[in-house]
């Protein structure tokens, strides 16, 4: 329910009672798990970010040319944008608040998971760009 709260009324719009009510809890309750309504966009863009990041980590792409490994992963992303449109406008916050993607960046979840690569789109690239190139020999 916050997720979609901070996704249709952004961070400043989002109000602490209505998620209370909308999980059918209290306000007290939320800042006693979270601490505050800073924490618990935290907390809402770490679940984000994992959801997805989990997702490309279950994709087998490793194998795969570059091309087509790119593709899939485009793909997965594409499928997960449309099937969570609030992870689109719960994140897009972080990608375009500087002093969110700082917070962010400490966060020891949403941090990492932002900047981690998915392992195989990692493995793919490593077998296109050689050690000490510039760029990619082939991407198929």
């Amino acid at each position: 329910m916050a997720t979609q709260v901070f996704a249709e009324d952004g961070y400043s719009g989002a109000r602490v009672d209505e998620i209370a009510e909308r999980t059918r809890t209290t306000k007290r309750m939320i800042y006693y798990y979270f601490g505050g309504k800073e924490q618990l966009y935290l907390a809402v863009l770490e679940h984000a970010y994992a959801t997805i990041r989990e997702a490309g980590s279950n994709l087998p792409i490793g194998d795969l040319a570059p091309v087509e490994a790119l593709r899939k992963l485009a793909e997965l992303t594409y499928d997960h944008h449309r099937e969570h449109s609030d992870f689109d406008c719960t994140a897009r916050l972080d990608r375009e608040h500087p002093s969110w993607r700082v917070l962010s960046a400490g966060s020891t979840r949403c941090g990492p998971c932002r900047r981690q690569r998915f392992p195989g789109w990692t493995r793919c690239w490593r077998r296109a760009v050689p050690p000490g190139s510039s760029g990619p020999t082939s991407m198929r």
